[in-house]
C-alpha cells in the first residue's frame, strides 16, 4: 500500500492459547512511524481482504532510537575519516530499513561494516562497542537512528 514501508501482524490468543478471532497490525513509514489517515486508509483496504469474522485492529508503530557505537581498526594507510563517516552512514541506513517490530541483530551490523574491508577497514569482535547485544524492540516499535547517535569511540 503507498505510504506503508513495513507491516507485521500478530494474532491474539486467549487465556487458554485458542485464536481470539483478532489481530494486531502495526504499520510504519519510513520513517518509523504512520499516520492516523494512513492507519485509517490501512483499515479500509482491509474490508476487501479480511477473513470473514476476524477483527484487524490497526495500530501506528512509533520509532524506537537506538544508538550505536563503534570501535574502528584501519590499515596503514586507510582514509579513517572516509571510512569512518562511510561506515556511520551505512549503519543508520541499515538499522532505518529494518521493519516494524524488528529486531536489530547485533551480528549484522558487523556485516554492514564487512563492507568496508577492502577499503583499510579491519572488522573484529571489538568494532561494535554497543549495542552489546540483540536489540529486540517493544511490540508495536520499529527500530531507528539517526547520525549523530551513531558514534565512533
Amino acid at each position: 500500500m503507498p505510504g506503508i514501508s513495513s507491516a507485521s501482524a500478530s494474532e491474539a490468543l486467549s487465556s487458554i492459547g485458542q485464536p481470539a478471532r483478532v489481530v494486531h497490525l502495526f504499520v510504519a513509514d519510513s520513517s518509523g512511524v504512520a499516520s492516523a489517515p494512513l492507519a485509517e486508509q490501512v483499515r479500509r483496504s482491509l474490508l476487501d481482504f479480511r477473513a470473514a469474522g476476524i477483527a484487524v485492529v490497526v495500530n501506528t508503530s512509533i520509532p524506537q532510537i537506538v544508538s550505536v557505537q563503534l570501535k574502528l581498526q584501519f590499515l596503514a594507510g586507510a582514509d579513517t575519516t572516509l571510512i569512518g563517516e562511510l561506515a556511520r552512514a551505512a549503519v543508520v541506513e541499515h538499522l532505518n530499513s529494518l521493519p516494524v517490530n524488528g529486531t536489530l541483530l547485533r551480528a549484522s551490523l558487523f556485516q554492514v561494516l564487512q563492507r568496508f574491508a577492502p577499503n583499510g577497514l579491519i572488522v573484529s569482535d571489538q568494532s561494535v562497542a554497543a549495542p552489546t547485544g540483540d536489540v529486540v524492540p517493544t511490540p508495536g516499535q520499529t527500530i531507528r537512528t539517526r547520525l549523530e547517535n551513531v558514534t565512533l569511540i
